[in-house]
């Protein structure tokens, strides 16, 4: 709460949005026929003016400086190889909104077998927010069910390409966390939907875009994790990891 608190301070403007009028659809509230807030359309024109970079020096860069004051457990610890993907899942398994358990199963065993990456297998509720922001400051790709849990990719390297991979298991897609990928410029965003793999990377390259576009035609699952394409989510996932992979040491290798 201090946290916030300060981060609050000093803000210029905090701009407070009601959900409900920002849902895709009709122009006018089914209820009371308040015109909905054009949030996206706001929030486009915001995308080139945030200060990403300053942002990121401001809050993260001390704690990188002091990461020992943080007193972070040895679950979370970083590999002293730094050419490897460091890739935090954000398990959600316990939570009314998951995902397959065989689904999850395969992640870890992926993830936890590949020499490459270093898994951050995590709870985010077993930390502090000041250690929540260091872990995502650390992690080249975030990976877990739609949920707050992926807000975490604000505090994610503003200087160095990133991924988010995001799933929807049930609940509809919906565009937060790809509008958010759009406030940093190296952020890719990826999603798999109801197993059915698709991204939205013209989100970081273009101003406007049609919303509707960018749903899937099978709008809701039927059945929750029914007709799913297992194994082509499986090869899109670790293609993803593998592009992820590829476009840090390109980094590395660029210093």
């Amino acid at each position: 709460d201090e946290l916030h608190e300060a981060m609050m301070d000093q803000a210029d403007l905090l701009l407070i949005v009601r959900r409900e009028f920002c849902e895709e659809g009709p122009l006018l509230h089914p209820e009371t026929k308040q015109k909905r807030f054009p949030h996206l359309h706001i929030f486009a024109d915001y995308v080139d003016h945030f200060p990403a970079e300053e942002w990121y020096d401001r809050i993260v860069g001390p704690m990188l400086l002091q990461p020992k004051k943080l007193f972070l457990p040895m679950s979370v610890s970083l590999p002293r190889d730094e050419s490897k993907l460091v890739v935090a899942y954000i398990d959600r398994q316990g939570s009314e909104r998951f995902m397959p358990s065989a689904f999850h199963e395969w992640l870890l065993v992926q993830l936890l077998g590949n020499p490459d990456v270093h898994l951050l297998h995590l709870h985010m509720e077993d930390y502090t927010a000041e250690q929540q922001i260091y872990i995502a400051s650390q992690a080249d790709v975030m990976t877990g069910v739609h949920g707050n849990g992926l807000t975490h990719l604000l505090w994610m390297n503003p200087y160095a390409p990133t991924y988010i991979m995001e799933m929807f298991w049930e609940t509809r897609f919906m565009l937060l966390f790809a509008s958010l990928c759009r406030l940093k410029p190296q952020c890719r965003h990826r999603v798999i939907y109801g197993g059915v793999p698709f991204n939205t990377t013209t989100l970081n390259e273009e101003l406007e875009w049609d919303i509707q576009s960018w749903f899937h035609p099978n709008y809701y699952t039927p059945e929750k994790f029914a007709d799913w394409d297992e194994e082509g989510a499986k090869a899109y996932v670790n293609g993803i990891f593998q592009e992820a992979l590829e476009a840090k040491r390109n980094r590395l290798h660029q210093k």
